[in-house]
């Protein structure tokens, strides 16, 4: 299997701030984002080693049969990469000129259609997601085998935080019947879709918050994406540019699932940040004044 992996990345500190990819005092944790991205896709597909216990030698050992070429789209040198981290782990940069970086999601779709005969999996990851499923794309192909391509199953997005009492977060709740509706009228599908996997059944709901972040299209599905009249149309209409360009597309396009209920788990992606569990961090209570 091979894979086309492109992630837009951008950082450049500006005054008050409330994004991380413009928040000076985040700098060191972007870096350390997009490396961990990187590094969880190497460390999923790419070569591995195996501990020699005779010998305390590390030797080559045999890595899934899946190749992933990533590429990280750029706007000018407004970025957190390491030149010789990029190299060590053969990562591409791509120079992108856009009026504006936040449109740096919408180059991927020219990345991926000038690619799209030579991968069989297509990706658009932001920069702080992390994979941690060696068989995230055996999943996507089982659920395609399931219940046909025409159907795009998206990935839970998690956050790990030790300072609320769950931990683990769910970050994409319900957005608003106004936000959403109409986009799930035009492509009616079935609500549930339900198959077993692993013996168990597993869910899936058709999504009432498509925004993952992410995207990962079979060779099948980007062909029929690029035959819409909506491929590449910069539409921005879905919240903000960043959403639009991560998400609006594809739902224009497929009815988009996600694994429902007990099996969240099914399919999931690391959200390296906190922005959206912090509000779950207990409030300390306020001491009253009795002056």
């Amino acid at each position: 299997m091979k894979i086309l992996v492109a992630i837009p990345h951008y950082f450049k500190p500006k005054p008050n701030s409330r994004h991380s990819s413009t928040d000076g005092a985040r700098k060191a944790q972007r870096a350390q984002a997009i490396k961990d991205v990187i590094l969880g896709y190497r460390g999923l597909f790419g070569a591995t080693s195996k501990l020699n216990i005779n010998t305390l030698k590390l030797e080559p050992h045999l890595g899934p049969d899946i190749e992933v070429q990533l590429v990280v789209m750029v706007y000018g040198d407004e970025h957190v990469l390491d030149a010789e981290f990029c190299k060590a782990h053969q990562v591409s940069i791509v120079q992108v000129q856009v009026n504006d970086p936040r449109l740096l999601g919408f180059a991927v779709q020219n990345l991926l259609a000038d690619n799209r005969t030579r991968f069989d999996y297509f990706v658009f990851c932001e920069d702080d997601l992390r994979m941690h499923d060696a068989l995230f794309f055996n999943k996507l192909q089982w659920f395609n085998a399931q219940f046909g391509w025409r159907r795009l199953l998206m990935p839970n997005r998690v956050e790990w935080n030790a300072k609320i009492p769950t931990v683990k977060t769910y970050i994409d709740g319900e957005l608003l019947p106004k936000h959403i509706q109409h986009y799930l009228d035009a492509m009616p599908d079935e609500a549930f879709l339900q198959a077993s996997a692993f013996v168990e059944p597993v869910t899936f709901e058709q999504t009432r918050n498509p925004h993952a972040g992410f995207y990962a299209l079979t060779a099948e599905q980007l062909h029929y994406w690029m035959q819409q009249p909506h491929f590449r149309d910069g539409d921005l209409s879905f919240f903000t540019p960043l959403e639009s360009s991560a998400t609006l597309g594809v739902m224009k396009t497929f009815p988009i699932y996600k694994a429902y209920g007990r099996d969240a788990n099914f399919l999931e992606l690391e959200h390296l940040d906190d922005r959206y569990s912090v509000y779950g961090i207990p409030k300390e209570p306020q001491s009253k004044n009795h002056s």
